[in-house]
């Protein structure tokens, strides 16, 4: 059984890498909230200096829930990446195939872990 497990705190930068390597060793996924924001004239037309980054309304959260119904359910998907210089996603053929293995875990951290509103889609039970 995959699981999704959600959790907020504050990372540290410096920790960031390190337990990256310790989830992936694992075969566990950390899925960073970054990868899912939507291109700034998608979410304020007037400009990215108005862009309210800590938003839900700046992430694709379509998107994000149907990667993480799909990667629980065991299949591949297409994680985006995200050019934080443009503050625009990548081009889809810079995405990265990921696949959750049998009794895996996605590791997803950040503030937004807190609000239900973030995995409307995501059964409680596998939460």
């Amino acid at each position: 059984m995959q699981i999704l497990t959600m959790i907020f705190g504050l990372m540290q930068i410096e920790k960031e890498k390190e337990m990256e390597m310790i989830i992936m060793e694992k075969g566990w996924i950390l899925c960073w909230f970054v990868t899912y924001y939507k291109g700034w004239p998608d979410i304020d037309s007037r400009g990215m200096q108005y862009v309210d980054w800590k938003s839900l309304d700046s992430l694709n959260l379509e998107l994000l829930n149907w990667n993480l119904l799909k990667l629980l359910a065991g299949e591949e998907v297409l994680v985006p990446e995200y050019d934080m210089k443009t503050s625009m996603p990548c081009e889809e053929s810079k995405w990265v195939k990921t696949q959750l293995p049998e009794g895996g875990i996605i590791i997803m951290e950040g503030i937004h872990c807190l609000n239900p509103a973030l995995t409307p889609r995501v059964e409680k039970s596998d939460k």
